[in-house]
């Protein structure tokens, strides 16, 4: 239960209720990195929709989530490839000195980041499904 480890964890609970989204196949949309922190933010699409989305979605039409990760204090940043289609599998486990760490794998791009807390909102928005 990846939520556990943020700081307000009932962001998720409050979009997803009980299911948590997962973070297989979310698709990377941006990272900024900011010294002042240091913070990096990390922006992706999880596959899965709420099963009861927020009202405002409804009536807007949105049917994907996004969600950002603010990561803070961050120690450490490795980062190998980037491209349009960033598929990946996203894990996140606590480590020693209370660090975080987050680890993205993908076919083109790969992430490894060591933080010390993180904060998590999510939005929707419309996917466009036309391909």
């Amino acid at each position: 239960m990846w939520r556990r480890l943020s700081m307000n964890p009932k962001t998720i609970c409050g979009i997803f209720g009980n299911d948590e989204p997962s973070l297989k196949h979310a698709l990377l949309k941006r990272i900024n990195f900011n010294n002042n922190g240091p913070v990096v933010d990390i922006f992706f699409e999880v596959e899965n929709y709420p099963s009861i989305p927020p009202i405002k979605w409804m009536q807007q039409g949105y049917n994907a989530a996004q969600i950002c990760m603010k990561l803070i204090e961050v120690s450490s940043v490795k980062l190998t490839g980037w491209g349009r289609n960033n598929v990946v599998n996203i894990e996140l486990a606590k480590i020693e000195d209370n660090l975080i760490y987050l680890k993205a794998e993908g076919a083109g791009c790969n992430i490894e980041i060591a933080f010390k807390w993180f904060d998590v909102r999510v939005t929707g928005y419309l996917k466009d499904t036309v391909k």
